[in-house]
């Protein structure tokens, strides 16, 4: 489903450096310091979250997975058994094959057929939902991920969502910004029963220069 478009950017941006770290999807210019910290932000808010509530996942589905970042983050930090990796990039997928036996790469997005066997306990799209434009598959994306979580399930997602409109045109991937209000009422929507946002401290992200990354916890079925 995913646009054609979109895909063939996504597979420049990787074919066209050597460097298998996912900072190169924030820009191929980005310093490995800014990613570090970018990363490091994000995890650690997840870690919190995840701790708090007393979730371990152990089957999980890693959208837009790119090189890996949160593939192996998942392995490392919680030894998940199964993690099914997607991405609309042949490139960054080949570049998966080091990542265990655990790890079931898959070339698409979430509407591949060879998800169809599979439900997961987290689904993970870490800065993936913003490159999305049409609002129509926005939204049917947001459904398919409601339907591949088994219940208690848990959707992460990131992005920016104290702002609104396109912030990224082409040849650069597209981003659209959507405001966690509406990333609210699109969840429910979709059936998800319990939503909390965790921003990101705007005043580290100047100090050091990121992209904006709040955070949507998004529950199935959740008590």
């Amino acid at each position: 489903m995913a646009d054609e478009k979109i895909r063939q950017c996504f597979e420049a941006l990787y074919q066209s450096t050597p460097d298998t770290h996912d900072a190169v999807t924030v820009d191929p210019n980005f310093p490995r310091a800014n990613a570090r910290y970018h990363y490091i932000g994000i995890e650690k808010r997840i870690i919190e979250y995840l701790y708090k509530h007393k979730f371990q996942p152990n089957t999980l589905l890693d959208v837009g997975t790119g090189f890996g970042h949160w593939v192996q983050f998942y392995n490392e930090v919680y030894q998940a058994r199964y993690v099914v990796a997607c991405d609309i990039s042949t490139t960054a997928i080949l570049g998966l094959r080091g990542e265990g036996k655990n790890c079931f790469p898959i070339v698409g997005d979430v509407f591949s057929p060879a998800l169809s066997k599979w439900r997961f306990d987290l689904i993970n799209g870490i800065g993936v939902f913003h490159h999305i434009i049409d609002e129509s598959e926005w939204r049917q994306t947001l459904l398919r991920c409601y339907d591949l979580l088994k219940r208690g399930g848990l959707l992460i997602a990131s992005g920016p969502m104290r702002e609104t409109g396109d912030i990224q045109t082409y040849p650069k991937p597209p981003k659209r910004a959507r405001q966690y209000r509406y990333w609210r009422k699109t969840l429910l929507d979709a059936g998800f029963n319990t939503i909390d946002f965790v921003f990101q401290d705007t005043k580290n992200q100047h100090k050091i220069h990121v992209p904006q990354s709040d955070l949507v916890f998004a529950w199935k079925g959740k008590q």
